[in-house]
């Protein structure tokens, strides 16, 4: 209870008991309504305190659970990965592989799972950090098309292990956002990384870009099956998942830390369904400063959003990113 109800019961009491010694009660009498006053108050008090602290107990309670299934998932994927490095590299050792195709394969497949396990790391350092208040940000100016040529680099080989198709769509060489890059990547590298998860074999992950006046939008598209509606409203939050696939690896973390980041960075970050089938997982970044007054208004959109807005444009290029 507040101090102001605290003080509004006290006074309450008070003006009982004088009524009562106004109208001609004994003194005992109103000395009897006060105590009875100043009991219920009491009860009222110690009922208030107990729910609250009933809440914060189921909380904490959540937040261990949580806390603990984060670790299993991100042990269990660290040593999968781990795992398939040690396998790669001790096939190598016996000569398994015979000839120069053979062994390039396997060390792209040590690659990928040594990248994967820089990625939960990456997400599970940057978690303490962004909930201590401790996230460092280096802001600056950064090409679009060779942020995106950094995320086809990354994570083609993933995208081949999947047996995924990844497309991204032209992009304007002179178009730039404020962001840091080693952020922004990473962010990339969450989204891609999902949508390759949830899409099956012989699928396309692509890429798109829309532009506004200030900000830019990069989305993911996947032919995925898709988030379930219950999944939807806690995709970007501590507890939540992408759902659609229980059985898909993953920490649950990428979403939240990706989040976290995007805010930080000025941008923002959501999600809506595929025009037939999948999803379209997107986040927005300022554009640097000489790009402001040379595009045309990026659509306010939510995370709840069910379709693309109609003014978004597609920042296309002449070549291929």
């Amino acid at each position: 209870m507040s101090d102001r109800a605290i003080l509004l019961t006290c006074i309450a009491s008070a003006i009982a008991a004088y009524g009562t010694v106004a109208i001609g009660l004994p003194a005992w009498t109103a000395a009897l309504l006060a105590a009875a006053a100043a009991a219920e108050f009491a009860l009222r008090s110690r009922r208030n305190v107990r729910a609250a602290t009933e809440r914060v107990e189921h909380e904490l309670q959540r937040t261990l659970r949580w806390r603990e299934e984060q670790l299993a998932n991100t042990a269990h994927e660290l040593r999968t990965q781990l795992t398939a490095v040690a396998t790669a590299l001790e096939l190598l050792r016996e000569g398994v592989a015979s000839t120069e195709d053979e062994r390039a394969q396997f060390l792209d497949q040590a690659t990928a799972a040594s990248r994967h396990m820089a990625f939960l790391i990456h997400d599970v350092v940057d978690l303490a950090a962004i909930e201590g208040n401790r996230i460092r940000l280096q802001m600056r100016e950064c090409r679009i098309r060779d942020l995106l040529l950094d995320v086809k680099k990354v994570m083609e080989l993933p995208a081949q292990t999947h047996g995924v198709t990844l497309a991204i769509d032209d992009v304007d060489d002179r178009i730039a956002v404020y962001a840091d890059r080693g952020r922004f990547l990473q962010i990339a590298f969450n989204l891609v990384a999902n949508a390759l998860k949830h899409s099956g074999s012989g699928a396309t992950v692509r890429i798109a870009l829309a532009c506004g006046k200030s900000q830019a939008r990069f989305e993911v598209h996947d032919s995925g099956p898709g988030i379930d509606q219950d999944h939807r409203a806690s995709l970007f939050t501590r507890f939540g998942s992408a759902g659609g696939d229980s059985d898909a690896p993953g920490t649950g973390l990428g979403l939240y830390v990706s989040s976290m980041l995007t805010t930080r960075m000025g941008g923002a970050i959501g999600f809506h369904p595929g025009a037939e089938r999948g999803s379209v997982f997107w986040f927005s970044l300022p554009l640097s400063e000489r790009q402001r007054t040379t595009t045309a208004p990026l659509p306010a959109t939510t995370a709840n959003d069910s379709q693309v807005r109609s003014e978004s444009v597609a920042c296309a290029g002449d070549g291929s990113a």
